[in-house]
C-alpha cells in the first residue's frame, strides 16, 4: 500500500494539535488516578495499622484477667470455659498480630523469622478451639 503524504493545511494541523491535547489530558488524568490509587492504599494500610493496635489492648486485657482466674482455688468448674477463652484470645491475638505484619510488610519494615512448627500442637489447638461446638451438635472429634 503506497504511502500518501497530505499537504499540511490548517484543519489538518488543527487536528494534531487536538490530538496532542487529548493525549497530554488522557496521561495526565492517568497520572491523577494513579497517585489517588497510591494514595488510597497508604490510608488502608494505615488504617490496617490503627485498628490492629486498638484491638490489642482489650486482647491482652481479657487474656490477663482469664490467666488470673484460672489460678483462683474454687473455679474448677468454671475453669475449662476460662482456658477456652484463653485459647481464642490467644487465636485472636495472633490474627491481629497477622494484621499488624501486613501492614509492616506494605511499608518494608517485616523480617521473616523461620522455626520448626509441631503440627500436633497445632491440631490440639484446633480441637481444642472448635470441641465446645462439636459437643453441642454431639459431634465427637478424636
Amino acid at each position: 500500500m503506497p504511502l500518501s503524504l497530505q499537504p499540511l493545511t490548517p484543519a489538518t494541523l488543527h487536528r494534531a494539535k487536538a490530538a496532542e491535547a487529548e493525549r497530554r489530558n488522557a496521561l495526565a488524568a492517568e497520572r491523577q488516578a494513579r497517585d489517588a490509587a497510591e494514595e488510597a492504599n497508604r490510608q488502608k494500610d494505615l488504617f490496617v495499622g490503627v485498628v490492629s493496635h486498638e484491638l490489642r489492648t482489650p486482647l491482652s486485657a481479657i487474656l490477663g484477667w482469664t490467666q488470673v482466674l484460672q489460678r483462683q482455688p474454687g473455679l474448677d468448674a468454671a475453669r475449662q470455659g476460662i482456658q477456652a477463652i484463653e485459647r481464642n484470645v490467644r487465636t485472636l491475638a495472633r490474627l491481629v498480630d497477622d494484621l499488624f505484619d501486613v501492614t509492616r510488610m506494605a511499608a518494608n519494615q517485616f523480617e521473616l523469622h523461620m522455626c520448626e512448627a509441631d503440627f500436633g500442637d497445632i491440631v490440639e489447638a484446633a480441637v481444642h478451639t472448635v470441641q465446645p461446638a462439636a459437643a453441642e451438635r454431639g459431634v465427637t472429634l478424636q
